[in-house]
């Protein structure tokens, strides 16, 4: 209640944000203080940058490229994304505003329930851009609502687990219009470079792959792997190697956490001493001792998992007939999946994650093989 009576005061409630530095004044109220919003004149040239490069008719990707090749930078200090420029775009604090109630019932639906019509007020902070650039800004977002520049991606399974090869950002879907001899034209579908997609080229290429190439050979590996019990024994082999190497370093960690609990009882053996000694008093030997125990329940909540399963003789090796049954009861549950994002699903659920080469093809596939997945 007392942040939306602030909001409805035009008083800023949120936290940091690109073109202002939020700052503290104390307030009548000696327990608490009043953040203000004071323009970052460095930041805001990179705010009215934006506004002015929108209304020119430029698009989120294209302002994102062009900000990252000049080599500005977020609040954070991060590269600008698609997502970021339209944030700005959208927020009429820079315009002298102040918006309160854009999610409704947030202790039962969080971020899911966009108000439609949230309350804007006049702020008491300096705008960044004037007006005329806020109107104009609106108007054109409002021309172009309701033609999406989003390709929903579901029926494409990879997007996501195959990785870019430069950077190693998720591949997500990319499409190209070319035309045919006759004219008519044609659209070919990739897996591209998500940061390159969403950031530009300042970031990373496109490292396009051909969607039909990618979906088809990743299938037909794990086909392969379902029916080949060379495969599947050389898995079960890398698997179990990797387990046993595991072992040794959680070995070590069990021995270092043994003695530092042993270090903890000689430390209160001590504080003890010097408690009957009179050289402490009692206050103090509580407050060690009280510390000390923190410590020791800290460690044994990190040795347990660790003592469970030295004890159980390590981890227990992949059984080959258990590997073999998951793939062919994958393979038979992914051909009758209902819906292209059940089939999507299934995969993210087996595959950890997909590379490529620097010549664009399929460079290996790694799969996950744990309870959930069984």
């Amino acid at each position: 209640m007392s942040i939306i009576a602030r909001a409805k005061e035009g008083s800023w409630n949120g936290g940091q944000v690109l073109g202002y530095d939020v700052v503290s004044f104390p307030s009548d109220n000696r327990k608490r203080k009043i953040s203000k919003l004071i323009i970052n004149e460095e930041e805001a040239i990179v705010v009215r940058k934006i506004f002015e490069l929108y209304v020119q008719g430029n698009g989120y990707k294209s302002i994102a490229n062009r900000l990252n090749k000049e080599g500005y930078k977020t609040k954070k200090n991060k590269a600008f994304s698609i997502n970021g420029i339209k944030t700005i775009l959208c927020n009429p604090l820079y315009a002298g505003f102040i918006r309160y109630n854009v999610r409704r019932d947030w202790s039962e639906k969080r971020r899911n329930n966009i108000n439609p019509n949230p309350v804007i007020v006049k702020g008491q902070h300096e705008p960044i851009i004037s007006d005329n650039i806020w109107e104009q800004t609106k108007s054109i977002m409002k021309s172009r609502t309701g033609k999406p520049n989003r390709i929903h991606s579901g029926e494409f399974p990879l997007t996501g687990i195959l990785k870019c090869p430069v950077c190693g950002s998720g591949m997500v879907l990319g499409r190209t219009t070319n035309r045919n001899k006759d004219g008519r034209k044609r659209v070919l579908e990739y897996y591209v470079c998500g940061a390159w997609k969403n950031k530009g080229a300042a970031v990373c290429r496109s490292n396009g792959v051909r969607t039909e190439y990618a979906d088809e050979y990743v299938l037909q590996r794990l086909a392969n792997l379902a029916s080949n019990d060379v495969l599947i024994e050389q898995i079960v082999e890398r698997i179990n190697q990797k387990n046993e190497d595991g072992i040794l370093p959680r070995q070590k960690e069990y021995e270092m956490l043994k003695k530092s609990l042993s270090a903890i009882q000689s430390k209160k053996d001590k504080y003890l001493r010097l408690y009957v000694d009179e050289v402490i008093s009692k206050g103090d030997l509580t407050s060690q001792l009280t510390n000390l125990d923190n410590e020791r329940e800290r460690l044994e909540e990190r040795l347990s998992p660790i003592e469970e399963q030295i004890g159980h003789g390590g981890i227990p090796n992949v059984n080959h007939e258990v590997v073999k049954e998951i793939m062919q009861n994958f393979m038979t549950v992914y051909r009758n999946a209902l819906t292209p994002e059940q089939r999507k699903k299934l995969l993210h659920l087996l595959i950890h994650k997909i590379t490529i080469s620097e010549d664009r093809k399929i460079d290996s596939i790694q799969i996950q093989l744990n309870k959930e997945v069984a």
